[in-house]
């Protein structure tokens, strides 16, 4: 044996009580995880529209790109994705549904169609 080693090892017992939630508690951090959840979904989703907006706004009077033609509307991408399983592709590109979004979010029409 080495100097200052004791034959046992050494454990620490470090003991803490588990802390105990009443079924209330639960309930109410529960609400709380509930109404940040959708105070933080509403703020990142102004966040993406100012994005797609600031976009739209530097597309502003572009010229027509041959083959593809002119931006008439710019969203976001979870909001695009969100609509592209709600509805389908051909009715998201329909001139009826981009006449609405422009009627609708004019800071996210760039151009008319």
């Amino acid at each position: 044996m080495g100097v200052g080693l004791s034959p046992t090892p050494f454990f620490m017992n470090i003991l803490t009580a588990r802390t105990r939630y009443t079924e209330g508690d639960r309930i109410k951090e529960f609400e709380r995880e509930i109404r940040t959840g959708l105070h933080l979904k509403k703020s990142m989703e102004s966040q993406r529209e100012a994005v797609a907006a600031a976009q739209a706004h530097g597309l502003k009077n572009h010229r027509t790109i041959p083959g593809l033609g002119k931006c008439v509307a710019v969203i976001p991408e979870w909001e695009f994705f969100r609509l592209n399983q709600k509805m389908h592709r051909n009715e998201i590109n329909s001139k009826d549904f981009i006449r609405y979004f422009q009627r609708k979010f004019p800071h996210l029409s760039p151009n008319k169609v």
